[in-house]
């Protein structure tokens, strides 16, 4: 019998004025360039999270279709947005990327995420900050974003064996279930 170790979650839930946000942040010993083109360029990002189409520039959309485990959940018909697959709108290449997706009936608003990267010494720091609609669970949504994030780190060579969805399986949807102020 093979075990999983599950991997420790990394993530926080904060409070804003209007409502809260799910935020997780990974370092990567990589230029800040390295880690923008596994965000935007179509076969990097294919590797670890999904699909794009769209050209990559400040102000451009970019249609995205979430690949494998990281797409299944409540509104897994559209890649985890509600209303149509999510766009990727480039508002500071490289430093500040947003995933929008349209609202639905069950939650209010859109869902949003914006992704900040800053390099310091050589090493880039992802900062994600998912903001939670009503309705949106962060023990379902921060589980898939350390995974994801896993890959990432995976497609960047920093991780040697590719991330199995189990290694965050109950222990960090429990995690974050803890920390839910509701």
């Amino acid at each position: 019998m093979t075990m999983v170790q599950e991997r420790v979650p990394t993530g926080r839930l904060m409070r804003r004025p209007t409502g809260r946000d799910l935020v997780v942040r990974r370092r990567f010993i990589a230029p800040i360039g390295d880690v923008w083109a596994q965000l935007t360029d179509a076969p990097l990002a294919a590797r670890w999270f999904g699909t794009w189409s769209g050209e990559a520039a400040v102000g451009a959309r970019l249609e995205l279709r979430a690949a494998g485990d990281l797409a299944t959940g409540p509104d897994e018909s559209d890649g985890g947005g509600g209303a149509g697959a999510p766009t990727a709108v480039v508002v500071d290449a490289p430093q500040h990327l947003e995933l929008v997706a349209g609202g639905d009936r069950a939650r209010s608003g859109p869902w949003h995420v914006q992704v900040r990267l800053a390099e310091h010494l050589g090493l880039t720091e992802l900062t994600l900050v998912h903001h939670l609609r009503a309705g949106d669970r962060p023990a379902e949504l921060g589980p898939r974003w350390e995974h994801a994030l896993d890959r990432l780190g995976w497609s960047l060579g920093e991780v040697p064996i590719e991330p199995a969805p189990a290694e965050h399986g109950e222990a960090t949807a429990r995690y974050y279930e803890a920390r839910d102020p509701g």
